[in-house]
């Protein structure tokens, strides 16, 4: 189903976890059935400090909602601001309808 350890930690809003599993090699770009990454799901969370970190170890991947999407619908000028400072683009088009 693709809800890794650190897919959890991200969803929980676990720092020291989320760090701890980066450090030790976890693919942050793992996505679930639904395509959620666990930058997908801290964005959703609104867990900013989640979201940071995992920009900082350079999350990609294939998800079903582009992250800026996510930070759109919930009107999350923060979370925007760091994806956009982390090279997201801003014009990127989702796959859902």
């Amino acid at each position: 189903n693709g809800f890794t350890p650190l897919y959890m930690a991200a969803q929980e809003n676990h720092i020291e976890v989320v760090k701890y599993l980066l450090e030790n090699g976890a693919n942050q770009s793992t996505a679930t059935e639904d395509g959620f990454t666990p930058l997908a799901v801290a964005l959703q969370q609104g867990h900013n400090q989640a979201v940071a970190i995992l920009l900082e170890n350079d999350t990609k991947g294939k998800v079903r909602l582009p992250a800026l999407h996510i930070a759109a619908r919930k009107d999350d000028t923060k979370s925007a601001a760091l994806l956009l400072q982390n090279d997201h683009n801003a014009d990127v088009q989702s796959k859902v309808t």
